[in-house]
């Protein structure tokens, strides 16, 4: 599968998310449920103020960890080119999006200080763009392999797909197709899948592997669609997808645990993104 960033996102350096985890020596739980909605923030860097921004970043997260913030305030941050970050908020609900100034006054209670409003200004002020976005999760299209241990990922790639009007459902098929093809060889990369529903209506793919190095080494799901499905089928497959797509992107993404925050213990849906 393949990838196409918006035009009015200018780069990738990330989580996802997306969508959302990151390095370290724990393994990735296959059970735990993903939360459905996903609150998806590019963050454009004032050329200069990388290390301003991470600093008050930074500071911003050990806010929340002294506050004992609970799981609403759960972040993932990752850094994409061109001075860009990503940050993925998972969302219980469509009117959680709608409750940012409640919870902040109830943050700001619990921190007992008036600094988080400090802080955020001061980050606010090393951002020149900011532009948000509405993922839904898609466990119909996402891919786990069976029986891989897998570490919470360094790196990550988003394939973001354009579907053209009409072949919406042919590219589902194609999608459902190419997952079950993955999975009856066990193919050993996997990914999750999310709908783009306040956005450009794009489909993204999110890859994750340890490093860039191990995922560049094993990514090529061509020759395991050949396996799983011959030649004939698998270059149908690859034609009727081909058939579906206006344009494709690529994002690369590494994730950045030390920006990033989850409260401690972490709820149990929050076992695939583990950031400590």
């Amino acid at each position: 599968m393949t990838s196409k960033c918006r035009p009015t996102i200018v780069l990738i350096q990330f989580l996802i998310v997306f969508f959302f985890s990151f390095l370290t020596a724990q393994t990735i739980s296959t059970t735990a449920p993903t939360p459905e909605l996903w609150l998806v923030q590019f963050e454009k860097v004032d050329a200069g103020m990388t290390t301003q921004y991470e600093e008050k970043t930074r500071v911003w997260r050990e806010a929340l960890l002294h506050a004992k913030a609970g799981a609403e305030w759960t972040y993932y941050l990752s850094g994409i080119r061109n001075f860009t970050y990503m940050m993925a908020i998972p969302q219980k609900s469509f009117a959680a999006l709608d409750q940012k100034g409640e919870r902040a006054t109830q943050l700001k209670d619990s921190a007992r200080s008036s600094n988080i409003d400090q802080l955020q200004k001061e980050k606010d002020t090393t951002i020149s763009t900011r532009r948000s976005e509405v993922w839904r999760f898609r466990e119909d299209l996402t891919y786990r392999p069976k029986g891989v241990s897998q570490l919470v990922p360094g790196y990550q790639r988003m394939t973001v797909e354009w579907i053209k009007p009409g072949k919406l459902e042919k590219y589902f098929q194609t999608s459902k197709q190419t997952r079950a093809a993955l999975a009856k060889v066990n193919y050993s990369l996997g990914y999750m899948a999310f709908s783009v529903v306040y956005g450009d209506g794009s489909i993204v793919y999110l890859w994750e592997a340890d490093t860039a190095e191990r995922f560049y080494k094993d990514y090529n799901i061509g020759p395991a669609l050949i396996q799983a499905l011959g030649s004939e089928n698998a270059t149908k497959l690859y034609m009727d997808w081909l058939d579906c797509v206006t344009k494709v992107d690529y994002i690369e993404g590494y994730p950045r645990t030390d920006l990033s925050y989850t409260p401690e213990p972490a709820p149990p849906w929050l076992s695939h993104f583990a950031v400590r």
